[in-house]
């Protein structure tokens, strides 16, 4: 066994203590289970031993640390484990602090949305929906419908750090979509004219508002990064 001379420092421990006791003796009680389970499953699979927990140190805090060991194997064996300990205290920090800031700010971003819903709803009883102005009504509800969402997912960080999006699934017009978010982008930029050559009557099976962000990012992408050219074509 091996303990380089910055975890002795940071432990204030014989190097001979440190080994005698175990990690475990050092790893938040909070986090052993994962750890053990993780390391069992790795002794049996022979594969990399990754993982996240924190470490207690002679002042008596705990500090986030990475841990990752990968097997020396010889002859078919695994000889010894070659592993390695990095402090990612101060990233988790930064992490919980960004995490609060998303919240704090989709909470305050909902009450404005909510207050422009409510002057949406009172414009659609004074102007009749067939008008030009109600067409253009309708459409910034179904935008502020795409802002809704969007917020909402921000408000569940958890689910974002998990990879873990929800997707609200449904038929739709494809075509109808692309030929919608052709011309919201169009009202959007004095610089481009986006010309909607072909589009593809189909019924398509998916998240609608996660589709359209998409088709709005490619778009906008084009106008960005083609400030030489004043044509956009779009053939689906």
């Amino acid at each position: 066994s091996y303990l380089n001379e910055v975890m002795i420092r940071n432990f204030d421990r014989t190097f001979e203590d440190i080994i005698s006791q175990g990690w475990e003796v050092f790893i938040h009680p909070d986090d052993l289970p994962d750890a053990l389970s993780r390391w069992h499953r790795c002794l049996q699979s022979k594969q990399q031993y990754l993982a996240e927990f924190r470490l207690k140190f002679s002042d008596g805090a705990y500090y986030w640390h990475l841990a990752r060991a990968v097997p020396m194997i010889e002859n078919g064996k695994v000889s010894f484990w070659l592993g390695t300990n990095t402090n990612i205290h101060q990233q988790k920090v930064n992490e919980t602090i960004k995490d609060e800031f998303i919240s704090i700010a989709s909470h305050e971003l909902k009450t404005p949305l909510t207050t422009i819903k409510g002057f949406f709803q009172l414009i659609k009883r004074e102007v009749p929906l067939q008008t030009n102005l109600g067409n253009f009504v309708g459409k910034a509800e179904r935008q502020l419908e795409r802002l809704s969402r969007l917020i909402e997912d921000l408000l569940d960080v958890s689910k974002i750090n998990a990879g873990k999006m929800v997707y609200n699934k449904e038929n739709f017009n494809f075509s109808t979509l692309l030929a919608d978010t052709v011309e919201s982008i169009q009202h959007t930029t004095t610089t481009h004219q986006i010309e909607l050559h072909s589009g593809c009557d189909i019924q398509f099976y998916g998240d609608q508002l996660r589709i359209e962000q998409v088709l709005i990012n490619l778009l906008n992408n084009a106008i960005k990064y083609s400030p030489g050219s004043k044509k956009i074509v779009v053939r689906c």
